[in-house]
C-alpha cells in the first residue's frame, strides 16, 4: 500500500477526513498550534542543525528507541493509535504528523514525529506547564544523559552522535526535546522539493504576465 493511501486510510479511522474536520475543528487547531515545523524552509533549517551541534561518538540519538527511517506503520504499531495526524501535503509533498501524550515520570508531554514518503525523521516532545523546579529536574537529566562530557559546557544546546543524528534543547515558553535524523536523504529530498516549487511559482508568474499583456 502506498504512504498515500495509507494515510488516508489511517485518518478516517481518526476521523480525520473532510466530513469529520466539523466536529474536530477545535482540535485540529490545537494540534495546528503545536506545528511550528511545517514548510520546506522550516524543515531545511531543522535539518541543518546538524552541522552547528557538537559531536558526542558515546551517545546514540533515537526517540523512545524509535530508529530514523522506521516507516510510518511500523511505528504507530510500537506506539499505538496517536491522539491525532495531520496529512501536510498541501505545504510538502510526503509529509506527514503524528501527535501523542505521553506521562514521562510525573511529567506531561506532548510529543510529535515527522515523516517524509513514510519514514520517520524527526520528532519533538513539548514539555508545558513545568514550573521551575520541574524545569531544571527534566534538563539535568537530559544534559547528564547527554550532553555532560569532560569537553562540553552548560550552554551548549545540540549535540549530535556518530551518525549525525542530533538531540536539541530549547528553552522557550515551553521546554522543547527535538531529536533530528542526520540522514543526508532526508535533506536532498527537502532540497527537491523546494526547488520543483520555486520552478512552479517561476511558472505561475510567467503566465500572469502573459495574461497581463494579452490583456493591455
Amino acid at each position: 500500500m502506498g504512504i498515500v493511501k495509507f494515510f488516508s486510510k489511517f485518518s478516517k479511522s481518526l476521523g480525520l477526513h473532510d466530513y469529520a474536520y466539523n466536529y474536530y475543528n477545535s482540535k485540529e487547531d490545537y494540534y495546528r498550534s503545536l506545528l511550528r515545523d511545517d514548510n520546506i524552509s522550516r524543515l531545511s533549517s531543522l535539518l541543518a542543525e546538524q552541522q552547528k551541534a557538537i559531536h558526542n561518538s558515546e551517545i546514540q540519538v533515537k526517540f523512545r528507541k524509535i530508529a530514523f527511517g522506521t516507516f510510518i506503520n511500523q511505528v504507530i504499531k510500537k506506539l499505538g493509535k496517536p491522539r491525532f495526524a495531520i496529512d501536510n501535503q498541501k505545504y510538502l509533498k510526503g509529509h506527514q504528523v503524528l501527535f501523542y501524550r505521553f506521562q514521562i515520570d510525573s511529567f506531561k508531554t506532548i510529543a510529535q514525529l515527522h515523516f517524509l514518503n513514510g519514514y520517520f525523521f524527526y520528532a519533538k516532545y513539548t514539555f508545558r506547564n513545568l514550573n521551575s523546579s520541574e524545569l531544571k529536574k527534566v534538563v539535568s537529566i537530559l544534559k547528564s544523559k547527554y550532553f555532560y562530557q569532560p569537553q562540553f559546557d552548560e550552554n551548549i544546546t545540540k549535540v549530535k552522535d556518530k551518525d549525525n543524528n542530533v538531540i536539541s534543547l530549547e528553552k522557550s515558553l515551553y521546554l522543547n526535546i527535538k531529536y533530528i535524523s542526520g540522514n543526508s536523504d532526508f535533506t536532498e529530498y527537502l532540497n527537491q522539493q523546494f526547488l520543483k516549487q520555486l520552478e512552479k511559482r517561476k511558472e505561475k508568474e510567467t503566465h500572469r504576465l502573459v495574461t497581463l499583456r494579452e490583456s493591455l
